[in-house]
């Protein structure tokens, strides 16, 4: 959720409760109880609602305010200390078996939903590629995919291609490219969504031995925000 996004959902939140009979069920126990049985109980009690309640949507208000005016965008956390993530060697932390927490926006709902999964990543031609396989008990519908990246040692550049086991049919996407640096990768992809431009961002951050964080997330404005809509969080399953 992005800063204005508090903003609109503070809000929204504080006039939804401000209607509500929860608010004034709170107002009546807050009042001293012999307004309850005075002549003037129905006027003192709505005059104190009414000053409760417009102080409760201020002080809500300008904390989302002050949210929104000095909030930035969290920096991905680099890598662990030690971890090679130089040129061929960029996901060889990656190999192995990895236990997937997901959250991400449903096709189907638009919603945030959460879920688990597996991540399996063996090397390809010497490292020079990779092949990631993924099991995703989604609430949408189970179902299994495949991340195929290489390595082109002239430019420094990884190359990302997903194929979805529910539409085997269609053709790739232009790979998603980029590089690690100073121990985070960010990989970039273009396309077009309802006329507009869009860059697609793809990040892995936070890579320790048996943990790691990715994300993915689109900006309508040039890169200048992100809007995230694909978050995992991997656990290296330890061979016994």
């Amino acid at each position: 959720m992005t800063a204005a996004d508090a903003v609109v959902t503070a809000v929204y939140g504080l006039l939804e409760w401000a209607s509500s009979d929860a608010c004034a069920v709170l107002v009546a126990l807050s009042v001293p109880s012999e307004w309850l049985f005075s002549a003037r109980s129905r006027e003192r009690i709505f005059r104190a609602m009414n000053r409760k309640v417009r102080l409760a949507f201020g002080a809500g208000l300008l904390a989302a305010v002050a949210t929104f005016a000095g909030a930035e965008p969290s920096a991905p956390q680099p890598a662990q200390a030690g971890i090679d993530l130089t040129g061929i060697h960029g996901f060889d932390f990656l190999v192995g078996d990895w236990r997937v927490h997901h959250r991400r926006i449903s096709a189907v709902s638009k919603k945030w939903v959460e879920f688990d999964g597996t991540l399996t990543l063996r090397l390809l031609m010497e490292g020079v590629a990779n092949m990631e396989e993924h099991w995703l008990n989604s609430p949408d519908g189970v179902y299994r995919a495949v991340g195929l990246r290489s390595y082109d040692s002239k430019q420094d550049q990884w190359s990302i291609w997903w194929l979805d086991s529910r539409y085997p049919s269609r053709l790739l996407d232009p790979p998603a490219q980029g590089r690690f640096e100073n121990g985070v990768g960010s990989f970039y992809a273009s396309f077009e969504q309802d006329g507009k431009k869009i860059i697609g961002r793809l990040q892995w951050s936070a890579m320790t031995p048996t943990s790691a964080h990715w994300e993915q997330a689109n900006s309508t404005d040039d890169g200048k925000t992100w809007q995230p809509n694909w978050i995992m969080e991997l656990q290296r399953v330890e061979k016994h």
